[in-house]
Order: C-alpha cells, then structure tokens, then sequence
C-alpha cells in the first residue's frame, strides 16, 4: 500500500456541485426554451388582439355594407333615384372608411417590430387582398349608382353589375374566411406553443428526478460507505485490532482521511511491536517511557535517574544442580512458571 496521501481531484465540494451544475443546467435549458416558446405565444395574442381580430371585425362589418349597399342597387321600389343614391353614396361611404382603418392597421403592424415573420407575411397578404377589394368595390358603387341614375337600366349594364358584385361578394369571403382561418391558426398554434412549454417543464422535472436520485445516491452511497469502514476500523482500534488497513478508494476528503487513519494503525502496529520485542528484556516500566510521547522527558535523559527503591537478593538452594540435569529449552519454561516467577522481578528470561 503507498504511503503517499490521494491527491484531491474530485472532493466533496466538486461532486455536490456538479450535480448541482447539471441541474441547473438542464433548469436552465429548459427555462429559455420555456421563455423563447411563452414570448412567441405572447406575441401571437398580441398580434391577434392588436391586428387580426379587429381586422376580422372590420371585415366583417364591411361585407354587411356591401350586402346593404347591394341590397339597396338592386331594388327599384327602395325610394326615388336621389334617396337610392344617398343612401348608396352614405353606404359606400362607410365602406370606404371601413377599409381605410383596415389599411391603416395592417399598415401599423407592418411598421411594428414585435410580430412574428409569419405575421407579417399574413398582413402583409391581407393587404393586398384589401387593396383589391377597394378596387373592386368603387366599380360596383360606380355601376350601382349608373344604374340608379338610368332608372331601369339595360340588360347589359345590370348584368355587369351582377357580375361586379358576384365578383366582389366573392372577394370579400374569401378575405374573411381567410382571416378566420388566420385567427384560428394561430389561436391553435399559441395553445400548441403553451401545451409544448407545459410539457417540456414536466419532462424537465421529471428528466431531474431521473438525474439527480441515482446520482444523490451514488453521491451518498459514496460518502457513507467509506465513512462506515472507517467506523469499523476505528472500532477495531478501540478493541485492541491493529491488523486492519482500510483501501483509500477516492480521491477526496474522505480518502484524504482514510491514509490518515491507515498511517496511524502503522504506527500504533510501530509500538505494539517495540513494545512485545522489547518486554522480554527491559521492564515494562521503562518501555512505557520509551513509546509514550506524554511520558516525562527527564525520565529518559542520559546518565539515569535517581528512584528509591528495594532490592531482594535470594539464592536458589540446589538451582546449580538441578539447571545441569535441564535442557536450556526446559529451564528456561521452568523459569517462566508462574510459580517460579513469584521469587523473580517483573523480568522475563529467554
């Protein structure tokens, strides 16, 4: 096992703040695709609200004073010629006007730079539809109040105001059901935009839930597994096992920890072994002097120390004899009985 300490490349810190950094990336991700979806659906309402449905409103108001205004030069029992065509003048009048505020706000929200380019592209088409229908319309005024002014006008002259106002009729639907289906497009496009912005945040949550449970419990499975050998080990320590040595098995504090603990056990094993060595041939006393860095330091110094003590001198009648009748082997057991220890010191023989 190295004696050199891990070097921190991926400490506690970093590993918390990488899960908190994918995080809040993939937040972040989906916030902006969130935000971009929610401003194009703000600015579809606000073209709606702003352009298109007033045009639609208009619209809708002009084809019923065209409708009047036909109404009124096709019939001949509607009053004299001049109070037809006043009321085919005041009628044509508010046509006019009518398409003129349409032009006038197709025309604001060209010039406006909060649209969309689809936007644009539909006014953009929707006046020109309205240009025509101008046209189209002073023609069919123009036939109608002919035909007023001749009071029975000829066939000829009626049937090219028919097919004016077949021509005008059509034009005008097809401008308003195109702007129905305009306004419901994108009414169905803003809600589509708003679903997508919903769904995206309920796969962005659940896409966290997915990332950050395996990794929280990578993260803690990490952590506390090498924190509970350590508790073993120091467990062990505390029973008296100084056999053990934990793996380093990370690159951060807790294995920065884990060879801190290993070099320990080392050297507690260090002084366990002077101390079983060296017990055989020096008091034990003196050996708790030797590796006990809190033992007092004069007990240590050279030349000795001065200590009262009592000295027993004894002489085993017949040890002379009786150790020649021994194998070295089996005086030395003699010697260390328990029973011939007691007329010893606290010192072992080998």
């Amino acid at each position: 096992m190295s004696n050199e300490p891990p070097r921190l490349r991926w400490t506690i810190g970093r590993k918390v703040f990488a899960i908190a950094g994918l995080l809040m990336m993939l937040m972040v991700a989906a916030t902006v695709f969130a935000t971009v979806k929610l401003t194009e659906a703000s600015r579809e309402i606000e073209a709606l609200a702003l352009y298109f449905v007033p045009t639609l409103d208009l619209t809708a108001n002009i084809e019923s004073l065209a409708l009047r205004q036909e109404i009124v030069a096709v019939a001949t029992d509607g009053g004299t010629p001049d109070e037809r065509r006043a009321q085919l003048e005041a009628l044509g009048a508010r046509v006019d006007d009518d398409v003129a505020r349409v032009l006038d706000l197709i025309e604001v929200g060209l010039a406006s730079g909060d649209l969309t380019v689809a936007d644009r592209v539909a006014l953009g088409e929707l006046h020109g539809h309205l240009v025509e229908i101008e046209r189209l319309h002073q023609l069919v005024q123009d036939l109608a109040l002919r035909a007023v002014d001749q009071g029975e006008p000829d066939s000829d002259i009626a049937a090219i105001r028919d097919n004016a106002w077949k021509t005008f009729d059509a034009a005008l639907d097809d401008l308003v059901l195109g702007l129905q289906g305009t306004v419901e497009a994108a009414a169905l496009d803003t809600a589509d935009d708003q679903k997508r912005v919903l769904y995206l945040m309920l796969l962005a949550t659940a896409l966290a839930l997915i990332v950050a449970i395996p990794l929280g419990i990578v993260l803690t499975r990490g952590m506390t597994r090498p924190v509970r050998v350590l508790m073993d080990g120091t467990k062990a320590v505390e029973d008296g096992d100084l056999s053990r040595d934990i793996p380093v098995t990370s690159s951060d504090e807790i294995g920065l920890l884990t060879h801190s603990f290993n070099h320990m056990v080392g050297e507690l094993r260090a002084k366990a072994r002077i101390e079983k060595l060296f017990g055989k041939y020096v008091d034990p006393r003196v050996i708790g002097d030797l590796v006990n860095d809190e033992s007092d330091s004069d007990r240590l110094k050279l030349g000795g120390a001065r200590r009262v003590a009592a000295v027993s001198f004894a002489d085993l009648a017949g040890f002379t004899a009786m150790s020649e009748r021994f194998t070295p082997e089996a005086l030395v057991s003699l010697m260390n009985n328990q029973d011939f220890r007691r007329f010893t010191t606290a010192r072992r023989v080998t």
